[in-house]
């Protein structure tokens, strides 16, 4: 004798099949538009916006600082022109030892974040060890703050791009400091293409200052 429930098939149960086949979920690592960022990765992104705006602002003096060399090439020998434009020509020179210094400043921030947060993270360690912790999770210098770049990453490519910027300003000093004692036009405009050209600010820097603008995820 059969039982009724003998020709029925065995249904799995639905809950079961939507939690076995269940889609992947990509994670965007950064906050969603109109929240604000906090600690670490707060300041992380401000210092790589002002490395980004740092490198535009150079490139605008360099511009300006070119334009100035060949107007002075041009009244080369109207005498009472040179010394204001020569003088304009410093001035671009000091806005570029600004933009450096703003360079620098970051390159220190990012040095002083790995100190602390390695001194942060130590500091916990011993604490869960020795059970007087909060139980608080910290991050660690050496792990990623929003994709792929760690602390230590963002403090190395910043200090390399704080390099190579202060290495170009001597060159850029140097220039500015020939133009007034020439008189050939043929040496002017030469030394505008020596101003122009940017030996030590080269495409591997500029590349890394955009890949810290997208690891941020400046849009």
């Amino acid at each position: 004798m059969k039982h009724k429930s003998d020709d029925q098939p065995v249904r799995r149960s639905s809950k079961m099949d939507q939690t076995a086949f269940s889609p992947i979920r990509l994670v965007d690592p950064h906050p969603p538009a109109g929240v604000n960022l906090t600690g670490v990765p707060r300041r992380v992104k401000d210092r790589c916006a002002d490395i980004y705006n740092v490198h535009k602002k150079w490139q605008e003096n360099k511009l300006l600082g070119a334009e100035l060399i060949k107007r002075i090439a041009d009244k080369r020998n109207r005498l009472s022109e040179i010394p204001d434009l020569c003088d304009s020509l410093l001035g671009v020179v000091d806005n570029l030892e600004k933009l450096v210094d703003i360079l620098t400043n970051a390159a220190q921030n990012f040095d002083s974040l790995v100190r602390i947060d390695n001194l942060s993270s130590s500091s916990s360690a011993l604490s869960s060890q020795t059970g007087a912790g909060d139980g608080a999770p910290s991050m660690r210098s050496d792990r990623a703050v929003f994709v792929n770049l760690s602390l230590d990453d963002f403090a190395r490519m910043v200090r390399a791009i704080e390099e190579a910027f202060r290495k170009e300003l001597v060159l850029k000093k140097e220039v500015a400091r020939q133009i007034p004692h020439q008189t050939s036009k043929n040496v002017l405009m030469f030394s505008s293409l020596c101003w122009m050209f940017d030996p030590h600010v080269d495409e591997r820097t500029r590349a890394t200052i955009l890949s810290l603008v997208a690891e941020c995820g400046f849009k």
